[in-house]
């Protein structure tokens, strides 16, 4: 079963969706237990590891204080997903770490992070259309490319079909992840 992307809205996530954002990444699952972004909140690759107060207090201060750090995808009028979208400049550990760091001096390359996706929803398009929300966005903040790390089996950093039958291409392979590249 799939969702139609025109059943949804995406924002960038500003200081008036951050309860938003909070809420669906707190929220419990079935089975109790919150969503896996729960202790990271997106803090992975821009900062070292820590607790999961310390990572939502950073998130917020991302969100308040500077550009919109992603995206959120709404479906009637409740938070369904999320997808972290920036400048690569903007992950201190993806640049610093050496599976992931640039093999380029390219300027303007956008990476998407991470997704969220409401356990609700998942396997109805919500993260197909985060991929093309999180590129969309992106190309009109004048990336030159948009690269992503999905792994295998998927994991929060989304399917490697979706960015394929988005267009992106493979660079290279590295453990369980796919180094894909979007090119404007």
């Amino acid at each position: 079963m799939t969702t139609d992307q025109a059943e949804l809205d995406t924002y960038p996530v500003t200081e008036q969706r951050w309860d938003d954002l909070a809420a669906l990444f707190e929220k419990p699952g079935p089975r109790g237990g919150r969503q896996d972004t729960a202790n990271c909140w997106c803090s992975v690759w821009r900062y070292p590891m820590r607790s999961a107060e310390s990572n939502k207090a950073a998130l917020r201060s991302l969100v308040t204080d500077h550009d919109p750090p992603g995206l959120l995808a709404y479906r009637d009028g409740e938070a369904v997903g999320w997808v972290s979208v920036a400048p690569r400049e903007q992950f201190a550990s993806l640049l610093r770490g050496s599976q992931f760091k640039p093999r380029d001096d390219d300027s303007g390359v956008f990476v998407i992070s991470c997704f969220a996706v409401d356990r609700s929803v998942r396997g109805r398009g919500v993260g197909r259309a985060l991929v093309d929300a999180a590129v969309r966005y992106a190309l009109e903040r004048g990336a030159t490319a948009v690269e992503a790390f999905p792994g295998d089996p998927p994991d929060y950093k989304g399917k490697l079909d979706w960015f394929l039958d988005y267009g992106f291409e493979v660079m290279r392979t590295v453990g369980k992840r796919t180094v894909v590249r979007y090119t404007a």
